[in-house]
């Protein structure tokens, strides 16, 4: 990488977008926004006509894209979408977004830029040498902004930031996976109101230059490879050897580097065994979500894994974030269809609820589905108790209702 890498995700009404404009100015490097939709348009096979329309109508082509990542080809009310070639009337939201992904990688590979938008804290957020920005500033002061530069009245204008608030959050959540509040995905958060536009990009821009300094310390990659040898050196000394049926099975915990093999594990599951993890884990981005939080201590996950490195089991502990309830935790299990009642699921529980009483954890809770009878037998023979049913609970991908039990343990 050339340069600075600069991501800026902001509020509306904050200035932002001036403000990433500033500080692409003062580093001398472009400012990507309606390009990075553009790169994506072109691959998605979006005509020429579209393209040049986009320029004379702001946000034409944006408003496209945006539909075509949400619905798919038709704007989600039947409606066509003009300009589109016939390659594009296949593409999924899923597609999209992976091209959307792919031409960010690109962007930060090839060199200096500043990005506006487009999840850049997320997709790049482990990509050396990038800088990730949180623009924000209180609801009243962009309202004021918004009012004066779109001849809004207060009230109207308020409600535009709001919406557009919750929009992004839902965006993030239902995309990512992530919390687009939430101050892991970024470097510096600046407010507006307070520094000023031009205050926050100067102190930006120096931040930037200072990220791709070389200096006789360890860099942020070196360090961060002697952290990862550390940790797998104590993932060594931490795991166990596990006999199942004559194979020998190691567990360890996971690190962020196994999320490849756990969707694996996720994807080999029988679609009953998903009814009761509250995520898709079949979808990549949930597990990206999961090896983060595993990156930054918010679960413990152990993983049983073969000599060939497949994954052929997982459990998993996460404590409550409530204040109330910081003694309690959740816990689940996965376990291959192939190595089912011999023995696997046990021995990971066991592992984890080792780990649960090391965090002083009193209280461990369990959810399933009346049909999954191993699961539950499984937690009773580990002291598990039923606390109590909820009928009519979960809905499989076929429209049936099923009750879902919940299990408890507490510490003795």
């Amino acid at each position: 990488m050339a340069g600075p890498v600069v991501t800026i995700a902001r509020q509306r009404g904050s200035g932002g977008d001036e403000l990433a404009a500033l500080v692409a100015q003062q580093l001398g490097v472009p400012l990507l926004d309606h390009e990075i939709i553009a790169r994506a348009a072109h691959a998605a096979g979006v005509s020429e006509q579209a393209l040049q329309a986009s320029q004379r109508h702001s946000g034409l082509l944006s408003r496209m894209l945006e539909n075509l990542g949400r619905f798919g080809a038709s704007g989600g009310e039947g409606v066509a979408m003009e300009g589109l070639s016939s390659s594009a009337l296949f593409a999924t939201s899923a597609d999209f977004r992976r091209l959307l992904e792919k031409v960010l990688r690109e962007v930060a590979e090839s060199g200096p830029a500043v990005i506006v938008g487009h999840a850049g804290q997320v997709i790049l957020r482990d990509t050396p040498g990038t800088l990730h920005v949180f623009v924000h500033a209180p609801v009243e002061y962009r309202a004021a902004r918004i009012a004066h530069a779109e001849q809004l009245s207060p009230v109207a204008a308020r409600a535009e930031v709001e919406q557009s608030d919750r929009e992004r959050v839902r965006f993030y959540r239902s995309a990512y996976h992530a919390d687009w509040y939430d101050l892991r995905l970024y470097d510096l958060v600046v407010d507006t109101s307070i520094l000023t536009v031009h205050g926050a990009a100067a102190m930006i821009a120096e931040m930037a230059k200072q990220a791709c300094v070389t200096t006789q310390e360890p860099s942020l990659p070196e360090a961060a490879a002697a952290a990862s040898a550390i940790a797998a050196e104590a993932g060594d000394d931490e795991s166990t050897e596990l006999r199942v049926d004559g194979a020998e099975l190691r567990v360890r915990p996971m690190t962020p580097a196994d999320a490849g093999g756990l969707l694996a594990l996720c994807r080999s599951l029988p679609p009953l065994d998903l009814l009761f993890l509250r995520n898709d884990v079949t979808d990549e981005r949930v597990i990206d979500a999961w090896a983060r939080d595993v990156a930054d201590g918010r679960i413990v996950t152990m993983l049983a894994e073969s000599p060939d490195g497949e994954i052929a089991g997982m459990a998993s502990l996460r404590p409550s974030d409530v204040p109330w309830t910081q003694h309690v935790g959740e816990v689940r299990v996965i376990t291959s269809p192939t190595l089912r009642a011999r023995g696997l699921g046990r021995a990971l529980m066991k592992e984890i609820m080792h780990a649960a009483r090391a965090a002083g954890i009193e209280k461990l809770t369990a959810e399933m589905t009346v049909e999954q009878s191993g699961a539950r037998k499984l937690f009773e023979r580990l002291g598990f108790k039923e606390e109590g049913r909820f009928r009519n609970y979960a809905r499989d991908q076929e429209g049936n209702l099923h009750d879902l039990v919940v299990m408890t343990h507490t510490a003795g």
